[in-house]
């Protein structure tokens, strides 16, 4: 044999042994799906803790009309409410911090059936034209046993209206006939109903039963009857008969927390354990095939890109921005009281300049919680403040002005433009898919597969035996980093605020028992109502340093207040991020600042050495240590108290800082735990058509070409093989279509091998010797060989650059399988038909 031919042997026997090698791990990993089931079932999807203020309620009719009754009937109740807005399908009901859901349901179900009863015949109705007498009139007209009860009753007598108030609490006897006279809600003010009588009605004294028990008297007027309570101190009652009628049934929507499904995976499945010694497996590779979700089962979840935060996020930092310019242009940084800003003072306003500065530092900037909205409020002209604005932010547009709470000023509104929010919707949700993709590619997840599915919805799938709670964490955390300063000096305002007590214990006692367990446990609701209530400044924020327990879930520990800053240092400073140790070998996070983040912290820590500042990961205090001395190279260190495993909490926000935060929250709707079991059907049959293709493919190139059919068999294993191998040692992902992929390749190599050796037929035919024949076999077909491959192979990169998902799979598998191919076609194959025929005498059999 020449020397050529036993080199390539060699290098066809090596290959399979390479082949052989890297894919021994795939065949030798442990894993359970009952594992990452009960992990998956682990997984907090209640959004956080978030108190719900918004409840939703289908109505009849038009939602329109039935947001306007819900809002009065609620009013009249007293239930204290933000706002009630109509959707095309639903009314929403915002309420106000420290009312609960169940106050609402339960005044909106409270449909108080009122009902007039006549005590007396007294006075009738007169004709159409002639006029009711009067309260008094009517008094007069009484017979003498009721007027001695009724009226002392009016001038306040407690004896004689002792007399009248044993009929408070009787129950009506339903057959009692009621006044014919339509009764409106009571004017608590002026106590009295508005009432119309049908002509020709006796009226007299009147009692007014709640839900068939009396609670007072109603004595008729004109067009109104004064109502005397039996019940004066009851205010339930008063509220009760002052609520208008809801003329809708209102039905509430209950928002379940998506649940965590877990349809397929046994509770009771096995892990599969290593069949080698552990020092053998140190001598493989860290190589396997990676199965995709479909085939191995995985974690499937659904975020929801939190779209209105992130436009209001947006409004937020235009209106602190816009407070900042206030102070910049018109405070005692401007030259001689003369506005650094260019337009400010030679505008449309005949004001000086001075007063002018003077009237824009008294401005107050605020925003609408539930609306993309600008409020200027000022003693400034709409003019003014519309050309100060708007040459800042040229996307908002003024909606309407409203009167001030002081005379002489008045509330300009301003909005965010339509096309604006979109273009921001449209932003968030990109920027938090690139964010998440790096995300997840950082905490090693092997072909993840990440898509929008609209309505600003993002659908992860994490296939195999991922660390779920590393994934979920880094999917989940905003990572809005903040460095702010800590109030130290709240006493002061506490006492003013007419709090008992002015410590921050004094505070957190305060808010615990005004507010309901689930709005109290919610970090942005307690500093909105403390706001709210005036008992924090605005300019200060209320938040809590939190510890995590040995069960994972993190706990408040105690509260601290801290200073607002217009341009806080944040996440967004900070270039890069990594996991370092401290001198007492604890785990910590080494920060490196952009050249303004550098800037500013060497500012905060210069101006505030020895006061303590507090940095916060998504409104969660993590750390609060003093400030020591300024710290100005532009690094820095978090150290990560409170945690039970400090490496990985160190790790995982290494990560999230590294990749960047999220323009927008995300919340996670819900997890499943995808099975292996249609994964392993898919594969058991996927084996068994392979095995009977692969049967009836060997015996037919056995009987059709005999000993060059047995070659091209051997071929067509090392060429699976190949493939294989290749998924496994790149990392790449098999999924079902990757299967149909190696089917196709399958079916490649064996045209491949027909057109050569029909071509070496051919040859023989024309009395040529055996090896004469395979080399010109070869040299003719191989222009055939790659022409199909090579058009297959554009293909499959059109598929690969365009498709997503499953059909990348299909791609990927395809390419590798067209290499695999040319390779055993053009070189296996070729050197075993050569090692054949490699005598003059030999004769080839095809």
């Amino acid at each position: 044999m020449e020397s050529g031919n036993w080199l390539r042997v060699g290098a066809i026997g090596a290959l399979f042994l390479a082949a052989v090698y890297v894919l021994v791990p795939s065949f030798v990993l442990t894993g359970t799906s009952a594992e990452l089931a009960e992990k998956t079932a682990a997984v907090d999807t209640s959004g956080s803790g978030k108190a719900k203020l918004d409840l939703h309620f289908t109505v009849d009719g038009p939602t329109a009309n039935g947001a306007v009754a819900i809002e009065k009937h609620l009013a009249a109740q007293g239930v204290n409410i933000d706002i009630v807005e109509a959707t095309p399908t639903e009314v929403v009901v915002t309420m106000a911090i420290g009312t609960t859901k169940d106050q609402v349901v339960a005044a909106l179900a409270a449909q108080p059936e009122k009902r007039l009863v006549r005590l007396v015949d007294a006075t009738p109705v007169p004709a159409e034209g002639e006029e009711l007498p009067t309260a008094a009139e009517s008094l007069v007209m009484l017979p003498e046993s009721v007027r001695t009860v009724v009226v002392p009753l009016l001038e306040t007598e407690p004896a004689q209206a002792a007399a009248l108030a044993t009929l408070a609490g009787q129950k009506l006897d339903a057959t009692l006939p009621g006044a014919a006279i339509a009764l409106g809600p009571l004017d608590v003010a002026s106590k009295s109903f508005p009432i119309k009588a049908t002509a020709g009605t006796d009226l007299g004294l009147l009692l007014v039963a709640l839900d068939q028990k009396v609670v007072g008297v109603a004595i008729p007027g004109p067009a109104s009857a004064a109502f005397v309570p039996l019940y004066p101190a009851n205010t339930d009652h008063q509220q009760r008969l002052s609520a208008q009628p809801l003329s809708v049934k209102a039905k509430l929507v209950e928002e379940e927390v998506a649940e965590v499904v877990d349809p397929t995976v046994a509770a009771d499945a096995t892990v599969v354990e290593s069949p080698l010694p552990l020092w053998m497996e140190g001598l493989f590779l860290e190589s396997r095939i990676n199965l995709g979700i479909d085939l191995q089962g995985g974690v499937d979840l659904t975020l929801q890109v939190e779209l209105d935060d992130a436009i209001q996020a947006r409004v937020t930092r235009d209106a602190a921005a816009l407070r900042s310019d206030i102070v910049r242009d018109f405070g005692k940084g401007a030259d001689d009281g003369a506005s650094a800003d260019p337009m400010a003072g030679c505008n449309a306003s005949d004001v000086p300049p001075g007063e002018l500065d003077d009237a824009w530092l008294a401005t107050n900037i605020t925003t609408d919680r539930h609306m993309p909205l600008i409020k200027v409020d000022t003693v400034l002209s709409l003019a003014d403040a519309q050309s100060y604005l708007l040459r800042r932010f040229e996307n908002y547009t003024y909606i309407e002005t409203l009167p001030g709470a002081e005379a002489g000023r008045s509330i300009h509104v301003f909005t965010l433009a339509e096309d604006q929010q979109e273009r921001i919707k449209d932003e968030a949700v990109d920027q938090v898919l690139e964010t998440l993709r790096r995300r997840v590619d950082a905490t090693g997840v092997k072909e993840p597969s990440i898509v929008k599915k609209g309505g600003g919805r993002i659908n992860v799938q994490l296939p195999g035996r991922v660390d779920l709670d590393a994934a979920v964490n880094a999917i989940g955390t905003t990572a809005v980093l903040e460095f702010l300063l800590v109030e130290t000096e709240l006493e002061k305002h506490l006492r003013e605020s007419g709090l008992e007590g002015n410590s921050l214990e004094d505070l957190r006692i305060a808010v615990e028992e005004a507010l309901p367990e689930d709005q109290y446990n919610d970090d942005d609701l307690v500093d909105r109502w403390l706001h709210e209530q005036n008992l924090l400044p605005i300019d200060r924020t209320f938040a809590w340093h939190y510890e995590e327990t040995t069960d994972g879930q993190e706990i408040r520990t105690y509260p601290t207040v801290l200073k607002a800053d217009p341009a806080p240092l944040t996440g967004q400073d900070v270039s890069d991020a990594g996991v370092g140790w401290d001198q007492a070998q604890q785990a910590v996070v080494s920060l490196s600042f952009k050249q303004r983040g550098s800037f500013k912290f060497c500012e905060m820590t210069s101006e505030n050495t020895g006061k303590p500042f507090a940095i916060m990961l998504d409104r969660k205090v993590i750390s609060a240590p003093n400030i020591r001395s300024a710290i100005c190279g532009g690094r820095a260190q978090i150290e990560m108290g409170g945690s039970i495993d400090p490496l990985k909490e160190a790790q995982t926000l290494a990560i999230v800082l590294r990749t960047g935060s999220l323009n927008a929250p995300v919340s996670i709707g819900d997890v499943r735990v995808v099975g292996s079991t249609l994964g392993a059907d898919a594969i058991e049959a996927g084996t068994e058509a392979a095995l009977i293709g692969g049967v009836l493919v060997v015996l037919f190139m056995a009987l059709w070409y005999r000993t060059a059919g047995m070659v091209a068999n051997f071929a067509l294993v090392m060429n699976v093989l190949l493939v294989l191998a290749a998924l496994a040692l790149f990392g790449a992902t098999l999924t079902l279509p990757g299967l149909a992929g190696i089917a196709l390749t399958v079916g490649m190599a064996v045209d491949a091998n027909i057109i050569i050796y029909e071509r070496i037929r051919e040859e023989l035919k024309l009395g040529q010797h055996a090896r004469k024949a395979v080399d010109a076999g070869f040299e003719k077909a191989v222009v055939a060989v790659l022409d199909a491959n090579i058009t297959t192979g554009i293909a499959g990169v059109v598929l690969y650059s365009y498709g997503t998902g499953p059909i990348k799979g299909f791609a990927v598998t395809l390419l590798v399988g067209i290499v695999t191919t040319l390779i055993t076609a053009l070189f296996i194959n070729r050197t075993l038909m050569e090692l054949l025929t490699r005598n003059s005498s030999a004769r080839l059999r095809i």
